[in-house]
């Protein structure tokens, strides 16, 4: 920092992967930071910010440990949590100390940084991600293929689609549906299986991790893509990509997706977790192929317009002249003691996560089902 001397420092998240320490090293030299929030995970224990009845958390507390959603469940799970918990209720008035401002992509990552992080209106930004236009081909598009593009891991929610698959093929009209499903994950050997047992393996092509022009093509060719979440989206790329490629997107009604996608105008939006909802808007692309152009066409011009580089661009530039320039704030110094009994509790933690991530894993239990990890 003293080498280089930037006029503001532009932070990712940091505490998740990194210490905050960094933060302190820049808030020490002078120099403001801004950091933008790519999840929950610096004011959320368990890492999802979604209530069990998947609303955004009221509120940090101890109570978030019995009533927000998790990935794991189970005895060793809970000691996890628990030192998470202190991670983030130790790490909250370092960052909220060090950062100058806050970009969030997203308005539901907004709320809950004015909610569980307790940062004022005026600290925290709304700023959309930004995709570059797509090089297009005419390429025929499949009018009952659906793709799915992401990491394949639970919270994704890849199994509704695939049930969702199970539920339409059953009708005569829909014999030629097809999904493919591209990226790799933990949990794919699990969701392969699931397409054996659903009957459905033969309309379902899991491809790997696809770049450039083949994920380009997988787009293009398909109707809509799918994005069935279970746990908190921020401003997912994939939706951005979609859109670039002129095709509709079906999502979660959760987190960043009701910011991109108006029901009905670019995409379709249904109840998280729902495979019988999801399986009725698929059907409605596919019964409707001039509406899945409307859609389309519209997506296209939201990409074209309001999520171009050089507009998010303009925005970061005037975060950052607004940190570089502050006004008076009145923050009192955190005391050193908090950041120095932060860097124990977590260092101690570590052991345990360590051991936890590093053990068989407890169950995930989405809807009523236990799915073993």
């Amino acid at each position: 920092l003293a080498d280089f001397c930037p006029a503001v420092v532009h932070a990712n998240s940091v505490s998740r992967i990194l210490s905050p320490s960094v933060l302190w090293a820049a808030k020490q030299a002078g120099i403001p930071v801004v950091m933008t929030i790519r999840d929950p995970h610096i004011f959320c224990a368990k890492s999802w910010g979604l209530t069990k009845q998947r609303e955004l958390c009221p509120k940090f507390s101890l109570w978030c440990l019995t009533r927000c959603l998790g990935e794991h469940s189970g005895f060793r799970a809970a000691l996890v949590y628990l030192v998470k918990y202190l991670k983030v209720a130790l790490h909250r008035p370092l960052i909220r100390h060090c950062c100058a401002l806050f970009i969030a992509p997203s308005q539901a990552i907004r709320t809950l940084l004015l909610r569980n992080l307790g940062v004022d209106e005026q600290s925290c930004f709304y700023l959309p991600n930004f995709i570059a236009a797509a090089e297009t081909e005419a390429v025929p598009r499949e009018p009952t293929g659906f793709l799915f593009v992401g990491r394949i891991s639970r919270e994704k929610g890849v199994d509704l689609a695939l049930r969702a698959v199970a539920q339409l093929v059953k009708e005569p009209e829909f014999n030629s549906l097809s999904l493919d499903v591209v990226g790799d994950g933990p949990a794919l050997t699990e969701l392969k299986e699931l397409a054996v047992e659903l009957g459905i393996s033969r309309r379902v092509t899991f491809h790997g991790r696809l770049t450039g022009r083949k994920l380009s093509l997988c787009y293009l060719k398909a109707v809509s893509i799918l994005m069935p979440s279970l746990w908190l989206e921020n401003n997912p790329r994939v939706a951005l990509e979609a859109f670039a490629h002129g095709r509709p997107v079906i999502a979660s009604r959760l987190g960043g997706y009701p910011d991109l996608i108006t029901d009905g105008e670019n995409g379709y939006l249904f109840t998280p977790g729902s495979a019988a909802e999801l399986a009725e808007r698929m059907a409605q692309l596919c019964r409707h192929p001039a509406e899945a152009d409307r859609l389309g066409a519209n997506a296209l011009r939201l990409a074209e317009t309001e999520f171009t580089p050089k507009k998010h661009y303009e925005g970061l530039m005037a975060i950052y002249a607004l940190a570089a320039h502050p006004k008076e704030s009145g923050k009192t110094l955190v005391p050193f003691l908090t950041v120095l009994i932060a860097f124990l509790i977590v260092a101690l933690g570590g052991y345990f996560l360590y051991e936890e991530y590093n053990a068989p894993k407890a169950a995930l239990q989405i809807e009523g089902e236990t799915y073993p990890v």
